[in-house]
């Protein structure tokens, strides 16, 4: 039975999503005109609002929370959506798929984002937006299972209704199941030895394992089965499938991943109260602080660590060395441990504050006659400085542990680094870098990160170079980075210790990888610097 109709719909994304949908939000004529045929483009004109259907109850993928609010991992891509056609949802909450389903057939709802399968006679279904494998999950001292049939007299449970349990029902008639209402229930049954194994798709079992502080299970078995998140329409809004593939497919695998980071592994928490938002807002920037602090601090000790154990180990060349790759190694857990704090506590903070803002402020401008002369502006004043905020942490994220590293390797971090060297002190950068052989541990792929980082720094700061050059090859005994500028070069007069702590530091870090660095002027001018790591040492 239909039960209410919602406000428009709040968007709710991670940092890095809700970022890159302001970025496209800015862009929108140019991608507009350039992703949309003139057909695209009219039908959208002549449809500005649509009519959405939500069943309830489905976490993380759909549901209304307890401020009536429609949320979950489809949420972000239907405000995605909305964000880039410039169109708006009006939201409406059924009890059952099976209401749903009729109001699509009956073209009441022009949209669901999570309508089962089986209604396929009655709608128009785009591409799977997200696919999410079903697998066998048991205890963690519980045996390989090869496959469904497999399974022979293990206790296999279900949630009903679910897609896992369609399919078994149909493919495996025979195999005896028991059934829970939900996840939670299954994973506890499996736990406490009431069933085997339990069959779900993997992404709820991760979500209310977390969610609900349950013990972790195991994935011992793989099935070829998966339940696909699909948009479905009424056939007379056909036109919009393309359309929506079309947003969908312009999303990075980075942003889309951000996404299930975000509903998978962390909740967000709402606050629409203005008084709470600036208070938020001020607990932010102290948080901010304090992180910083917290940051020197730990800096300081660790100085202070080393000074004390120089001091007893000053003959000791090779003790020395290991102490201070230790704390190379603690500085760069360090960093990525507060990265991560960041994103995680401050992001998440700064997005839910700035969609109470929103929310906020689209009530003022919807009913004017409730708010003062003074307040929109006020709110917008306030949104500057949470995007203000976002784009620092952003920043400050990058700067502790950039996440090109970790997400695509050194290669792509090499490009990133010539990237942003270029775009900040106007010096042209060309790139050789070839292919890897194997694959580098994180240790090494940090330590030649940081000693390229360190050398462009030298080079903006001292070189005077209007080009410089990172040559990266990889032999069949060595890997060899060459980073080389046009500028005025070494000064020989000057001793080498004097003040070189950088130089010192890039040293360290090719000794700590049993490599060695050489640092001279070229024949052409201009300093270079040499880095070679055998490759025995770097996976």
């Amino acid at each position: 039975m239909l039960k209410s109709i919602l406000p428009p719909l709040l968007l709710l994304l991670s940092p890095n999503a809700l970022l890159a949908v302001e970025q496209a939000s800015k862009n929108s004529t140019i991608d507009y005109q350039s992703r949309f045929t003139a057909a695209e483009k009219r039908w959208l004109r002549n449809h500005p609002v649509l009519r959405h259907g939500v069943v309830s109850g489905h976490k993380p993928f759909e549901y209304i929370d307890e401020n009536k609010l429609y949320r979950g991992l489809t949420s972000d891509y239907v405000a995605i959506i909305a964000d880039q056609l410039n169109i708006e949802f009006e939201t409406i909450v059924f009890d059952t798929f099976a209401e749903l389903g009729l109001a699509i057939s009956n073209n009441d709802i022009h949209l669901s984002s999570y309508l089962p399968p089986y209604w396929e006679d009655f709608a128009i279904f785009s591409e799977p937006v997200i696919r999410m494998p079903i697998v066998m999950f048991a205890r963690q001292d519980a045996s390989l299972v090869t496959g469904l049939s497999a399974i022979d007299t293990e206790r296999v449970m279900v949630e009903r209704p679910s897609r896992a349990e369609e399919i078994l029902s149909r493919d495996f008639p025979s195999m005896p199941l028991s059934y829970v209402s939900t996840p939670s229930e299954g994973i506890t049954a499996v736990v406490e030895g009431e069933a085997d194994i339990f069959i779900h798709n993997v992404f709820s079992v991760e979500y209310y394992q977390r969610i609900d502080g349950l013990e972790q299970l195991k994935v011992v078995g793989q099935t070829p089965y998966e339940f696909d998140i699909k948009f479905a329409v009424h056939p007379s809004m056909a036109p919009l499938i393309p359309i929506i593939q079309k947003v969908i497919s312009g999303l990075s695998v980075r942003e889309q991943r951000l996404i299930f980071d975000k509903w998978v592994n962390i909740e967000l928490q709402n606050s629409t109260d203005i008084r709470q938002i600036v208070a938020s807002v001020i607990s932010i920037f102290a948080l901010i602080s304090l992180l910083f602090a917290i940051v020197l601090r730990w800096n300081t000790l660790l100085q202070r660590e080393v000074d004390e154990r120089t001091r007893d180990i000053e003959n000791s060349s090779q003790q020395l060395r290991e102490l201070a790759r230790h704390m190379e190694r603690v500085r760069e857990e360090e960093k990525t441990k507060l990265a991560r704090e960041i994103h995680d506590e401050l992001g998440h903070s700064l997005t839910a504050i700035n969609m109470g803002v929103r929310k906020l402020r689209q009530g003022f401008l919807k009913h004017p006659q409730t708010a003062n002369v003074t307040a929109i502006p006020q709110l917008t004043a306030i949104s500057e400085v949470i995007r203000d905020a976002a784009l620092t942490s952003r920043r400050i994220m990058s700067d502790l542990r950039p996440s090109v590293l970790e997400d695509l390797g050194l290669g792509a971090a090499i490009e990133w680094l010539a990237h942003e060297f270029e775009n900040n002190y106007g010096i042209k950068c060309r790139l050789q870098v070839s292919e890897l052989l194997q694959p580098l541990s994180d240790e090494v792929a940090t330590a030649l990160f940081r000693i390229i980082q360190e050398s462009l720094t030298n080079i903006a700061k001292h070189s005077k170079a209007e080009n410089a050059q990172i040559i990266m090859t990889c032999g069949e005994d060595w890997l060899t980075i060459q980073i080389q500028d046009d500028g005025v070069g070494l000064d020989v007069s000057r001793p080498s210790n004097a003040g070189s702590f950088g130089v010192q530091g890039m040293h360290e870090r090719a000794l700590a990888c049993g490599g060695e660095l050489s640092l001279t002027n070229s024949v052409l001018g201009g300093a270079s610097l040499r880095v070679q790591i055998p490759l025995s040492t770097i996976s």
